[in-house]
Parts: structure tokens; C-alpha cells; sequence
């Protein structure tokens, strides 16, 4: 039986992100159940705390640690409507990688976004709905 969630201090993000670049996080939340999200959010110790939603990880290439939370919720069919439901909701705005797709951040700021595939697209999701961000093909 899977638990619903897990929570990590000092957690290794190799594992999500796309070239297994060895990455640590103050905070990594793993998420099974959505609507245990909320009060989860609400940790005291969390609530300074940059927040970085994370799917699958092979959109992701993290060049440094990450000093915040990472929430990780893995459901392929379900992300994203949950994603824009729970924005809607009051979740912070994000970002949404395909396949094949990273972020660059720097300094927890988006610097630029990359694929591996001549297709792959990203988008900036808030409130509104998703706005397409450029993204720079590497191959």
C-alpha cells in the first residue's frame, strides 16, 4: 500500500530531474492524494518557503540546490487539470514542461527553457488559464 504522502528534509533531486544532476532540497513533499494538499501547505516551518511544483522530472534540470519546498505529485492523466483547478483555487501560478522539456532556473528565477524534441512546449499556468513560453530546442 502506497502512503498517501511522504515528506523529506535535506532530500536528493537527482532522481527528477532530466540529466540526473545530483541537486538537493531543504524540503521534498510527495504527493498521492491531492486533497491532503492544502493542510500539508500549511506547515509552519513551510511558510517562508519558495514553493516549486514538480511533476514527473524529466522537465527539470536543477543546476543548484533548491532552498524551499518541492511538492512532487506523480498521477500522469490527472496533472494537468488538477494543476489548473488547484491554481484556480489559490495555489501560486507555475509553469508546465512537457516531455522532453526542461527549466532552467537560476537563483529560483526561470531563466530559460529547453527540449529535446522539436515540439516539446511550456507554459506559464496561472489563474487566467496557460500562456505559452518560448522554449529553445536544443537538437
Amino acid at each position: 500500500m502506497k502512503l498517501p504522502f511522504v515528506i523529506q528534509q535535506d532530500a536528493s533531486l537527482k532522481r527528477f530531474n532530466t540529466f540526473g544532476v545530483e541537486a538537493r532540497t531543504k524540503w521534498l513533499l510527495r504527493v498521492q492524494d491531492l486533497a491532503l494538499l492544502p493542510e500539508l501547505l500549511e506547515r509552519p516551518e513551510w511558510k517562508e518557503l519558495p514553493m516549486l511544483p514538480l511533476g514527473a522530472g524529466s522537465n527539470v534540470l536543477f543546476t543548484q540546490d533548491f532552498d524551499g519546498v518541492v511538492v512532487h505529485y506523480d498521477s500522469q492523466e490527472a496533472r494537468r487539470p488538477v494543476y489548473a483547478r488547484e491554481i484556480a483555487s489559490g495555489l501560486a501560478p507555475g509553469i508546465a514542461l512537457e516531455d522532453g522539456v526542461a527549466a532552467r532556473y537560476d537563483d529560483e528565477r526561470l531563466v530559460e527553457v529547453v527540449s529535446a524534441r522539436p515540439d516539446g512546449r511550456a507554459f506559464h499556468v496561472d489563474s487566467k488559464g496557460e500562456r505559452p513560453i518560448a522554449v529553445r530546442v536544443l537538437f
